[in-house]
This record gives structure tokens, sequence and C-alpha cells, in this order.
């Protein structure tokens, strides 16, 4: 009893020699007011642990996740044949993929038919319509399919652009605005080579910039203005890499985006002169090149951290070769970091037309060999960009740890 009574005493007397210390302390004077504000209560034994304020937690910050986008080539939804308009892709011509197109940031395909209500033979003389079936045109309301179908930037910088003259060109570009689909390529008041830029999310955008080396009505006579950004590989070589400079000291920290309507059509590699352009673009500040026109898909290169997409072969389209209805969508990754975005992974999903009137389908196992066999062996052969076989796609793996080290 004595015992416990006497470390009782020790331990009041304790508590006072202490209380009596603080009370002699003089607190700075700008923190006089702070010695002599309240003290936050503490918890007693009737308090419950899920009232007490918890103590602010540093957050750890998570890397910036990767902005996906995708690629798709030509878009045809109707030709003429003689007087008659034949629409392509069947009643739902994106359900295959939808999903791959509204899952990405970013989904951008080559539109190659004029978007109007006006049966053209109605406003272009007789004369100057094309004997073959090479004029197309869809109604406007496939506008609608493109945007609720994921699609965000349609291209028309092609050489389908003006086969309803400056009035299905009119419609065209007003219409996938009202649908709230971003067109790139065209302008029939402005300069048809201003680039767009979009959102990529809250915090990042992209900017695009498309041309053609491909013009169904021929090369303009010298000063003559068309609506299109048309332009031989020649002057598009001196023109295109001076505006991706521009872009890129204007825009940091966008990516670029060129899209490319150009090559021989079924020519399985790139000509010469595409490449040297292609990777000056690239040298120039441009993340993504986009290629289309072929009808077929053509090598990929990684390139100085930038990837060029030779060619994307058809998307919806009613050829009967069938070269032309084995294609692909290009799925693409950038992570940002500090020194900018680094390539991350670039991804090919196979797709079948499986006829003429079909929309395009992802294939699985012997179906999506001869699509994907063919576009390995040539991208590495070519370009020694090797991609891995993953399941049912081609990936090009990025050692990513090692791309972020400072």
């Amino acid at each position: 009893m004595m015992t416990r009574l006497a470390i009782a005493c020790s331990a009041i007397f304790a508590l006072l020699s202490l209380g009596s210390c603080a009370s002699q302390r003089t607190a700075p004077a700008e923190d006089r007011s702070a010695a002599t504000a309240p003290l936050p209560s503490l918890p007693n034994a009737a308090t419950p642990l899920s009232d007490v304020p918890a103590a602010p937690a540093t957050a750890l910050r998570a890397p910036p996740r990767a902005l996906s986008l995708i690629f798709g080539g030509d878009v045809m939804f109707g030709r003429y044949f003689a007087a008659d308009l034949r629409q392509t892709g069947g009643p739902a011509p994106f359900q295959g993929i939808e999903p791959l197109l509204t899952e990405a940031d970013l989904a951008i395909v080559n539109l190659e038919t004029p978007l109007s209500d006006v049966d053209p033979h109605q406003i272009i003389d007789a004369d100057s319509f094309p004997k073959r079936h090479l004029r197309f045109r869809a109604p406007t309301r496939y506008a609608s399919e493109l945007a609720a179908n994921g699609v965000d930037v349609a291209v028309l910088a092609n050489n389908h652009a003006e086969d309803c003259n400056k009035l299905g060109l009119v419609h065209t570009i007003d219409a996938l605005a009202r649908a709230g689909v971003t067109s790139v390529g065209a302008s029939v008041d402005g300069d048809p080579f201003k680039p767009v830029r979009v959102a990529l999310g809250p915090d990042h955008h992209a900017t695009v910039l498309a041309a053609t080396t491909r013009r169904n009505r021929g090369t303009p006579r010298p000063g003559q203005e068309v609506p299109v950004a048309f332009g031989t590989t020649r002057q598009l070589s001196k023109l295109l890499p001076r505006r991706v400079a521009e872009l890129r000291a204007d825009k940091p920290g966008d990516l670029i985006v060129v899209t490319l309507h150009w090559g021989g059509e079924f020519s399985p590699l790139p000509h010469r002169s595409q490449t040297k352009l292609a990777r000056r673009l690239i040298d120039a500040g441009a993340n993504v090149v986009h290629g289309h026109h072929a009808h077929i898909l053509q090598p990929v290169e990684v390139y100085e951290g930038g990837v060029i997409l030779y060619n994307t072969g058809n998307l919806i389209f009613d050829m009967n070769d069938i070269r032309g209805r084995r294609s692909a969508l290009f799925g693409v990754s950038f992570r940002p970091t500090p020194r900018g975005f680094v390539l991350e992974d670039v991804e090919v999903t196979p797709l079948l037309i499986a006829h003429p009137d079909a929309g395009p389908m992802p294939v699985e196992g012997d179906r999506a060999t001869p699509i994907l066999g063919p576009l390995a062996a040539r991208s590495d052969q070519r370009f020694a960009t090797t991609f891995a076989r993953d399941g049912d796609r081609l990936r090009w793996p990025l050692e990513l740890e090692a791309a972020l080290e400072p």
C-alpha cells in the first residue's frame, strides 16, 4: 500500500512540475497569438474514434495515365453506279468496332465520302460526271453515325472530297460540325491546311494537320485555290515539316498528328519519298503520321519516339478484292512525362470486311494470321520495327521504366 501511495505522489509531483515549467515559457512575438489560442481538445474515452479528425496525409502522386489514340483507314459510305446510289457497310457499319473507337481518347478516320442530301446529278453538269463508278456520296445522317460510334476527327483531305463539288463539301463540313465530329483538311472559305486542336481529357490536347497528294480533279493550275489541302509530295515536303515545327514551338505540350492521303493504291510498301517525308515530320515534332489511300495495310515504323502508320487500309468500303477487305485498327498510346510524351504502346487489331456490303469485324486465330503476318514481317524487314503476337493482336512493346528514367 505504501509503495502504491509513493508512486502516485511521485506522478502528481511530476505533472505539477511540468505545468510550472510550461507557464514560465514565453512564446516569440509572432507566435503569441498561437500560444494563447485554445488547444484542440483531445478525445476521451467517450469520444468515438470515427469522430476524431484524421491528420492530413501526404498523398502519393500517381503517374499520369497514358493517352490512347486509335486510327482507321478509308471510310466510304456510298457510291454511284450510273444514276443509282448504293450505300455501303450495312445498317450498322461500326457495330463490330464501336467499343474500340469509343474507349480511345481520340479516334481518327479518313472520311472518303461527301455527306450531302443533294443528288450530285442536280448540281454537276453531265460532262463532268465520271463515266466510271468513282463518284461517292452518302446522306448527311452518316455524320451522326460517326459521332455515335466514337469517331472524333474525320479527315477530308482526300481525292474524293470534291466528288459533289464545293456545295457537297459545304454540306459535309456542316453535317459533321452539327454531329460533333471535327473535320480537318478542307475548307470552302479559309485555309484547308489549317490544323485543328482537340481535347484529350481535361489536361491534354492533340493538334491534327491533314493533307493529300491525290485529287480526282487533277493538279490545280498555278494560283488556283482549291478547297482541300492538296499538294504534290515535293510541295508537301517543303510545307509540312515547317508547319509542324511551328506547331511544336507554339504548342509544346500537345500531341501532334499529321494525317496524309498518299501513296499508290494496292502497293504493299511505301515509296522512298513517303518514308523521307514521314521521318522529317517526326523530326520536326510530330508524334504520329497517319497514312491512307492505298486500300491495303502497309508497314508500321517506330522512329525517334514517334509512330508512322504508312497506310491503314479500308475501314468501311465495298471492295470485292480480299486485299481491300483485310484491314485493322491501330492503337497508339503515349504517356505524358516532364520531358514530353513517351511512346508506350502500339497495338494492331485485325479486322475483316466479310463482303462488300458488310462493316468491319475483329477476327481471331487463323482468320487473323493473313492480316497480322504480312504486316509484322514487312514492318520488321523494312523498318526494323518488331511486333510481338499478343493473342489475336500485334503489339509493339516498350520498356516504359527505361523510357521514364531521368
